[in-house]
């Protein structure tokens, strides 16, 4: 089993062609070009879209649940 978590459009559309579930990581997204990011990473078919790597740990599963911090509504 694999998860990729991706930041780049490129990246997610590679892992999502390739049949990997993919959740998108928006941290190192300067703030004014997180709103174009979102919906593109969206468009190529990622499953959740996080703001940090401690949001996609706890997506996966690993430590403490999610917070409405760690998600992009």
């Amino acid at each position: 089993e694999a998860v990729a978590v991706k930041d780049s459009v490129a990246g997610a559309t590679s892992a999502v062609a390739a049949g990997i579930p993919t959740h998108g990581n928006l941290q190192f997204v300067a703030p004014d070009e997180r709103d174009e990011r979102r919906a593109a990473l969206e468009l190529v078919g990622v499953t959740a879209l996080v703001t940090s790597w401690s949001g996609a740990a706890r997506l996966l599963g690993v430590g403490v649940p999610v917070t409405p911090q760690d998600c992009v509504a």
